[in-house]
């Protein structure tokens, strides 16, 4: 019987954690305003991230991982933070790589090879010479480097930083509509990601169920 009420006991907290579920203004935020999104399109969670955060990159393996599990209406983006002229060199770098499709190829690497390598890439000139070992030539980097394209990348990559209010990263923000980020989520970072998720999926389900009836 004694046996029977401690298990009883140790079984109610993390019953009660469980049905509480995350909170609003402890483990994420809500935007003010809200994007306004088209209810039909997949959710998009965004991770904003600086290259030489190593918080950033010990996140990464979490985001492959999820990766392979995320729900199938999600869409999963990855945002380079430019808030300010140190990140915005490692921003516009990896909006380099996107443009020139080698996105995939370098973002892995180049966190190695600041975190685990210690290498001071850390200006245009030393991530001229990364992309090198790549395949990309220092004339090519350079004329994709001042390129339109990415110009535009970076102002709204700064534009929706700012507008979501981040002021460190790596933060998620998930559909235009919540932010978090390691230190709000206690670590626990896609698990909110998929809480949130599963919120605003049941949220265009009740809508959807309630325009039916109409």
């Amino acid at each position: 019987m004694k046996r029977f009420l401690c298990l009883l006991i140790l079984l109610v907290p993390f019953g009660l954690t469980w049905a509480q579920g995350f909170q609003q203004g402890v483990h994420y935020e809500r935007v003010a305003p809200a994007d306004d999104r088209d209810p039909s399109a997949p959710i998009t969670v965004e991770e904003y991230f600086w290259y030489g955060c190593s918080h950033c990159y010990s996140l990464e393996p979490s985001v492959v991982r999820w990766l392979e599990s995320k729900p199938e209406n999600v869409v999963f983006v990855r945002v380079p933070a430019p808030l300010n002229s140190r990140w915005a060199v490692h921003a516009r770098a990896y909006y380099v790589a996107e443009v020139l499709g080698k996105a995939d190829e370098i973002h892995q690497p180049l966190f190695d090879a600041m975190h685990v390598e210690r290498r001071q890439i850390m200006s245009k000139e030393d991530l001229a010479t990364f992309f090198v070992e790549y395949g990309i030539s220092e004339e090519e980097f350079n004329k994709v480097w001042d390129s339109f394209a990415v110009q535009n990348k970076m102002q709204k990559a700064l534009n929706e930083a700012r507008r979501y209010r981040l002021t460190g990263v790596p933060s998620l923000v998930i559909n235009g509509e919540y932010v978090t980020s390691m230190a709000t989520s206690g670590g626990r970072v896609f698990e909110v990601v998929n809480y949130l998720v599963a919120e605003i999926n049941a949220s265009r389900s009740a809508t959807g169920a309630s325009a039916a009836t109409e």
